[in-house]
């Protein structure tokens, strides 16, 4: 086919455009293999490469776990308040076990902060404490190897002065309740039966696991 001035002019405007397109992709192309992504957010004072709750885990799977006594228990604290810290215990599929109340942040001081976040074992252990009151069951859960802290537990209260740096457990949260005279920001209820509800599905020995 013979080139006419017509035909030339369009040909050369198509390759000028097809120029253009291939400086533009090659431009964007670029732009995208120099972009970044954010490093992941990595919790701390957690076991290496430990994946949160509930992720990559089948169906199958949360059946299984939910008929077997659980090894690893999360705690996730939802706030920590200048008047107390709340938060929620689950298992190993996220599924909620109960609601919890501890002592505000006060740089981990003995009596009367809350725990530092991290992975810790946990036991049975019968409080004398609870025994010389006559308890029915003064059977607590231990927490081993807290930094600076020796015999916090997790047990039944209803409010902050029922414990001393120590974690309630309890089915629902109320604020600005008035109790034996006193008025409390928080008031966790029913901490006895979630309690019981928390020992029937813990194993003797696991792993709480406490993260915001």
């Amino acid at each position: 086919m013979r080139l006419t001035a017509k035909n030339m002019s369009h040909f050369q405007m198509t390759k000028t455009l097809k120029n253009i397109l291939s400086i533009l992709l090659s431009s964007f192309s670029s732009g995208a293999k120099s972009m970044k992504r954010p490093p992941p957010v990595i919790a701390k004072k957690l076991r290496k490469n430990e994946k949160s709750a509930g992720i990559n885990l089948s169906t199958q799977q949360k059946k299984k776990m939910t008929k077997e006594l659980l090894k690893e228990i999360y705690l996730v604290r939802g706030n920590y308040h200048e008047k107390g810290t709340t938060g929620q215990l689950n298992d190993e599929t996220g599924a909620k076990i109960c609601l919890t109340l501890e002592e505000p942040w006060k740089d981990n001081q003995k009596g009367i902060s809350c725990i530092p976040e991290g992975r810790y074992r946990c036991t049975r252990y019968i409080s004398p404490k609870l025994k010389r009151r006559g308890s029915k069951d003064p059977e607590v859960i231990l927490l081993h190897d807290v930094p600076n802290r020796s015999y916090v537990q997790i047990h039944v209260g209803n409010t902050l002065e029922d414990v001393e740096g120590c974690i309630m457990t309890g089915e629902n949260m109320a604020r600005k309740v008035t109790y034996k005279g006193k008025l409390h920001e928080f008031f966790i209820k029913s901490s006895g039966k979630m309690f019981k509800i928390l020992k029937e599905k813990a194993a003797p020995e696991f792993d709480l696991i406490v993260r915001s």
